[in-house]
């Protein structure tokens, strides 16, 4: 049947000229082929940049359709042991207000290396040196009478930066026993009378109250202080004592918004908020050293490098380490008379750690390092064995409660 309707349409068929069309669709076909090729082989090329014989084949540009506008190619980021580069030297802040002999100073360690430097605004004892416009600070009354101003401040912070320095304030967050007396709705009271106030142990034997990491009004008072203090032009902030009191018994945490959570967790959460409050400007956690390495961990709940800071800075002070330090399978005798291999075993095994923290998390080190009792060879080797362990843009802390410095030796070393 098929065939007798194919002969009985014949002249249909041939009564239009195909020849034309069929020329037509085999132009149509080719291009189609060509184009389609062109462009396959240009998304295997851009898909696979590590294919050596793609990559060999010429590039050529179409000059008959219009140019198309391209995004910018951003700068690969930086390491976060480059972007996170702090030199840090301590400053007592009677040593900031000395004008005669602060500036020469500043001179010498920028000569010498260092970029930023770390003074207390808010310290173990919970005095505030610079006088804070936020209520709760006013309300908490904790400013030392001698409290910079805030103009005071904010000059100070411009004469730092005039030296190539950043200023690098420290703010002790829970650690604190002044707050805690004004500030009733964030300290940390007894658990059968919640209101009244815990204390650490017997005040006679110097026992001391606490701000509460489970109040969401601890966390305002020290939130609003960093707000403030980058307002002033804090580019970096150091926080301390972010921790739980050694020993709890008795203590009441209340039944708020963060009950639920754990000693590590609710510590976290305030990290978390600090670093939004920061807005992109570093936030170091200090932290001992034997919770950063994990192996004494009971302020924090947890190892206080998983926090969330940009940057985790463990005391690795030769005088925090005793006579022997441990570290993974790394042991040290006498660490003060081996700092080098002191630091860099505590170092190495902190770096362990971190590995198993999501890279795009992972902090930062910027360990604490001891400028007394030390000779100047002896913190060279401290420095040495940092930057040895971290890359020789590593960053450091180098600690002297009394601000004494021979920045000119250490430049020789």
């Amino acid at each position: 049947m098929s065939r007798k309707l194919h002969r009985g349409r014949t002249r249909v068929f041939h009564k239009r000229n195909t020849a034309p069309f069929k020329i037509l669709g085999w132009i149509l076909a080719a291009v189609l082929i060509v184009t389609g090729g062109y462009f396959g082989a240009k998304f295997i090329l851009e898909e696979k940049p590590g294919n050596e014989a793609a990559s060999s084949l010429p590039v050529q540009s179409d000059t008959s359709a219009p140019a198309q506008s391209q995004p910018p190619v951003s700068a690969p980021p930086e390491s976060p042991t480059a972007a996170e580069n702090l030199r840090a030297f301590y400053l007592p802040l009677s040593a900031l207000r000395n004008a005669q002999t602060l500036e020469p100073m500043l001179d010498e360690a920028a000569g010498a290396g260092f970029n930023a430097v770390l003074f207390d605004l808010k310290d173990s004892e919970g005095r505030l040196y610079y006088q804070s416009g936020t209520a709760l600070a006013l309300q908490a009354d904790s400013a030392a009478e001698d409290a910079l101003t805030l103009d005071e401040l904010k000059t100070l912070f411009q004469t730092l930066k005039s030296h190539g320095l950043t200023p690098l304030p420290r703010l002790y967050a829970f650690l604190d026993p002044l707050a805690p007396r004004k500030l009733s709705s964030a300290k940390i009271t007894t658990a059968d009378h919640p209101t009244w106030t815990w204390y650490d142990d017997d005040p006679q034997n110097g026992g001391k109250p606490w701000l509460n990491p489970y109040s969401p009004v601890a966390h305002q008072y020290l939130i609003e202080l960093m707000t403030e203090l980058k307002g002033a032009g804090a580019d970096a902030i150091l926080l301390d004592g972010v921790q739980f009191p050694k020993q709890t018994k008795d203590a009441g945490f209340g039944n708020g918004e963060y009950a639920s959570l754990s000693k590590a967790e609710v510590l976290a959460t305030f990290v978390s908020k600090a670093v939004e409050a920061m807005d992109g400007s570093r936030v170091l956690l200090s932290m001992p050293g034997a919770a950063a390495l994990g192996t004494d961990t009971t302020l924090f709940g947890g190892n206080p490098v998983t926090f969330g800071a940009s940057v985790a800075a463990p005391d690795l002070m030769l005088s925090a380490f005793g006579n022997r330090l441990t570290a993974g399978t790394a042991t040290v005798e006498n660490p003060a008379l081996h700092p080098y291999d002191a630091i860099k075993a505590a170092l190495s095994q902190i770096q362990l750690r971190l590995q198993v923290i999501d890279e795009e998390q992972r902090p930062a080190l910027t360990p604490w390092l001891q400028g007394y009792d030390c000779t100047v060879p002896q913190i060279a080797e401290q420095i040495r064995a940092v930057r040895d362990t971290l890359g020789g843009e590593a960053s450091y802390i180098l600690y002297n409660p009394e601000g004494a410095y021979d920045f000119a030796a250490l430049k020789e070393e």
